[in-house]
């Protein structure tokens, strides 16, 4: 998968790959994987996790979205799932095989998630794990 452009939508400024759509607010309420992106492309069959950088300069990785990308690949629904991490401006910064970064977390426990999101993982740039002792 090459750079692809993006482009933003929505009032949260939610970031978009070109031939993907952004999940419903709906199913993603259902899924509960706020404040990241669950980015699906029809055409390829390919699924994406968009995780926006947090204030502090880490990226803040739900354990939902992830758990929810990883599923529809195990189960055949996609034939590749990709984290993304999104630049401030919308960029992409980095991007990871699911698997590659279920492998990076390892058995590490999720932060207990704030504001009704669900519990997260700070990773840095390169996939790490990050300032796990800091709150959202």
């Amino acid at each position: 998968m090459g750079e692809e452009p993006l482009r933003s939508i929505g009032r949260f400024d939610y970031i978009m790959l070109e031939g993907y759509r952004r999940f419903s607010d709906q199913a993603s309420a259902e899924i509960g994987c706020a404040p990241n992106v669950l980015l699906y492309n029809a055409a390829d069959r390919k699924g994406a996790l968009a995780v926006k950088r947090g204030r502090l300069g880490d990226f803040p990785l739900g354990r939902n979205g992830l758990a929810y990308l990883k599923e529809g690949l195990d189960a055949g629904r996609i034939s590749e799932g990709l984290v993304i991490l999104i630049g401030a401006q919308g960029e992409i910064i980095a991007r990871a095989p699911v698997d590659d970064v279920i492998s990076a977390i390892g058995s590490a426990p999720a932060l207990a998630g704030a504001n009704g999101w669900g519990s997260y993982w700070w990773l840095s740039v390169d996939f790490k794990l990050a300032n796990q002792d800091r709150p959202f």
